[in-house]
């Protein structure tokens, strides 16, 4: 009778660590997809993911997550697959509706992104919030998202949506000005941040990014007021840090570039903004060497902008000519 005792207590036992042992694989998994899709890098975010639902098939967290990583890789069918089966598992998890919602958005199906940001807006209305707060965040994402996958049209229509509902709200105003960035209209994204500040003057965000529309538009005494304002309310932004690096070096103030753009770096070493015009700095000082070691580095890096890697090549082909 003892040994029948041991054998099943055994088993519960082995069992009950197995069941430990798989929990621990599929929280490591998804802690590792977490963090491949954090560097960009959405191929082995899915692998991840998909090792965990493998693993545990009933994890929410996981299909969602998942969800995003392929929603981010233009896969929206299975992206909205895996959100179907996180909603099958939680029907109540109004994040789910959400990120459903921006994927049925950029595949151009606006009624049913709607319809699944109301079911959102209502569930989240069960909480403090108010309806027309719940709108504002369910416009301002699709708003972005929308932005984000080069669809400028929609993304301005939403976030004008926001706009019109929360006038006093910086946010609405600090994307807005993002989309008008991309057809460079300077003078609209000036008029949008001088509101952003006037209803959030605390926001390094619009001053950096006002900084930035003086920058191109060449001048420079404004460029540098907001540069070093963005600065002041946030010392450890490496934009913010690159950015007056770039004025500097535009008006030859080349020890404060310098400066910047190594803090910059020192900051955040992925930024190839800083290290192109850190380049340029050597370059101009006659630092053949070290210009070269950053040309090279940048080059290196993922998702750099095609005319700063055309660029770079030719310096680089100029420099080792000398």
């Amino acid at each position: 009778m003892k040994n029948i005792v041991y054998i099943i207590v055994a088993i519960l036992m082995f069992s009950l660590l197995s069941e430990i042992s798989c929990n621990d694989e599929v929280n490591s998994a998804i802690q590792k997809g977490d963090a491949f899709f954090a560097s960009g890098d959405m191929a082995e975010a899915i692998n991840s993911f998909s090792y965990a639902i493998a693993r545990d098939p009933g994890n929410i967290e996981a299909y969602y997550n998942r969800g995003i990583a392929l929603r981010n890789s233009e896969k929206y069918a299975a992206a909205i697959a895996d959100f179907d089966k996180a909603l099958k598992l939680s029907p109540d998890f109004s994040a789910i509706y959400t990120a459903r919602a921006l994927t049925y958005a950029l595949l151009g199906d606006i009624n049913q992104a709607m319809a699944d940001m109301d079911k959102a807006i209502l569930m989240d209305n069960n909480n403090i919030r108010t309806i027309e707060d719940n709108m504002v965040d369910a416009y301002f994402k699709l708003g972005i998202a929308f932005r984000e996958h080069g669809k400028s049209i929609y993304a301005q229509a939403f976030l004008g949506k926001v706009i019109r509902i929360k006038p006093e709200w910086a946010p609405g105003y600090i994307e807005r000005s993002k989309i008008y960035a991309i057809n460079k209209a300077y003078d609209m994204i000036i008029v949008d941040l001088n509101k952003a500040i006037k209803y959030d003057a605390n926001s390094f965000e619009a001053y950096l990014l006002r900084s930035e529309a003086y920058l191109n538009q060449g001048k420079y005494d404004l460029a540098l007021k907001d540069a070093d304002k963005s600065i002041v309310l946030n010392n450890k932004s490496a934009d913010c840090l690159v950015n007056r690096g770039i004025i500097y070096y535009n008006t030859k103030d080349y020890e404060k570039a310098l400066s910047d753009l190594n803090n910059s770096i020192g900051i955040n070493g992925s930024n190839y903004e800083a290290f192109y015009y850190r380049a340029l700095v050597y370059r101009s000082k006659g630092m053949k060497e070290p210009a070269i070691a950053d040309f090279k580095t940048l080059m290196s890096m993922k998702n750099i902008d095609p005319e700063i890697l055309s660029k770079s090549q030719n310096y680089i082909s100029e420099l080792s000519a000398k």
